[in-house]
């Protein structure tokens, strides 16, 4: 081409991946000091064929592509590409842009985590039910000899608190789960100014990020949900199969009683998630002294981060809460000499919530069904420092390093908060 040489890279790739944790007896029957959890073990293998080209088409803008075909012993065949641009508007300027079609095979613990015993709050959903309610959960729920004779001796099935609060059950991996599929537009600017030397660059970058059959654990609620909340006719009270037993939802079978037990669920495809956000990045390198100063900062804008409800179709808009702050930053600083450099790092999270969830909290209630009043739902930003000293010389590395430099507490949350259970 006459606006420069085509790039062009081809491969071949094959791995095997494997993990297992294999616990200690008193772990596995949940007689040491915490509940019991199951062993993992389990491995997958993939061949996958890759090739990608940059190609120019006028002087200072050019396409480029990949496509990447891989066979997993667990999902099959996949195959995934990407196309972009990269155009040089300037001699400081340059814009790039991509729109891509990626997917996520499940690795180890999506597939074989062993079951871990959890106890956090379960909603029954024949608690409250008497002879008069109606719809298909109430037909349902006195379809259960124990929980119709419990009517008929007390008017309705009302739960105790014991009952309430002792549902178990079991949350693991599954080896059924399949591949999540994402697809990613990007669109960016870069930013080189030669009246700061070299050194200096700075790019703000969009994205619009969609993730179908997104795989995460479905909440034992939604699978309660989905059980009760069906015709008569394909109602099943044991809600199986489950993960590695036929029966996924267990009652206290006992005149007088029929509350549920346990509660089992797993990972799935069946989550849809989408979001979109703003990077920017700044970066500097310059001799000052014997050795090299370079800085940089990171800053991540959420502007949403949905996951579709896959009960009901609601919409849970996630961006703001701990795991998804509408801000974070990461800052570095480095300054090497020969052989040695320090590095210092800054990890930034703003201000959050522990629940976007307006029935759970909101500015004018407490979370009352808990006790909890709307401060718990509220987290501070919190800064964290990373202090560290490499030596590199030929193919060795030598690294001491401290992470959280000044021991900052990480926030506590009271139990019954949606990241405090």
């Amino acid at each position: 081409f006459d606006a420069g040489p085509v790039a062009v890279a081809a491969g071949f790739e094959y791995r095997e991946e494997s993990g297992a944790e294999i616990n200690p007896g008193f772990n596995q029957t949940g007689i040491s000091g915490g509940n019991a959890t199951a062993p993992t073990n389990g491995s997958f293998d993939v061949t996958e064929f890759y090739a990608e080209a940059v190609v120019p088409v006028v002087d200072q803008f050019a396409f480029d592509a990949a496509v990447r075909i891989g066979d997993y012993s667990t999902v099959g065949d996949q195959t995934t590409w990407k196309v972009g641009f990269d155009a040089q508007l300037h001699d400081t300027f340059r814009v790039r842009g991509t729109v891509s079609e990626s997917v996520r095979a499940p690795n180890i613990a999506d597939l074989f985590a062993g079951a871990g015993e959890t106890f956090a709050n379960v909603n029954d959903p024949c608690d409250g039910i008497d002879n008069t309610t109606t719809g298909n959960v109430a037909v349902n729920c006195r379809s259960i000899q124990v929980i119709q004779n419990r009517i008929n001796n007390q008017g309705a099935f009302i739960l105790t608190q014991p009952e309430q609060q002792g549902t178990g059950g079991f949350i693991g991996g599954n080896p059924f789960v399949n591949e999540e599929t994402a697809e990613a537009f990007t669109v960016g600017l870069v930013w080189q100014p030669t009246f700061l030397n070299d050194g200096f660059s700075a790019a703000i970058d969009y994205y619009d990020i969609t993730i179908d059959d997104g795989i995460a654990t479905t909440s034992r609620n939604t699978v309660l949900e989905r059980c009760y909340n069906v015709d008569p006719s394909a109602f099943d009270p044991t809600c199986g199969p489950g993960l590695n037993d036929p029966v996924r939802a267990r009652r206290d079978m006992r005149p007088g009683a029929g509350n549920l037990t346990g509660v089992d669920s797993g990972t799935s495809n069946e989550n849809r998630f989408e979001t979109q956000g703003v990077d920017i990045e700044l970066a500097y390198a310059m001799d000052i002294g014997p050795g090299d100063l370079s800085a940089g900062i990171v800053w991540n804008h959420l502007i949403k981060w949905d996951e579709i409800g896959i009960a009901d179709g609601d919409l849970d808009e996630n961006a703001g809460e701990i795991l998804t702050p509408d801000n974070r930053a990461s800052a570095r600083f480095a300054y090497s000499v020969g052989d040695w450099s320090a590095n210092w790092r800054m990890r930034y999270w703003a201000r959050s919530k522990d629940s976007n969830t307006p029935e759970l909290f909101n500015e004018n209630d407490c979370f009352c069904a808990n006790g909890l009043a709307p401060s718990a739902n509220e987290v501070a930003s919190y800064v964290y420092n990373d202090v560290s000293v490499t030596w590199r010389r030929d193919q060795y590395t030598v690294r001491f390093g401290v992470n959280n430099v000044f021991d900052k507490k990480p926030p506590m949350l009271p139990q019954f908060t949606q990241f405090g259970n």
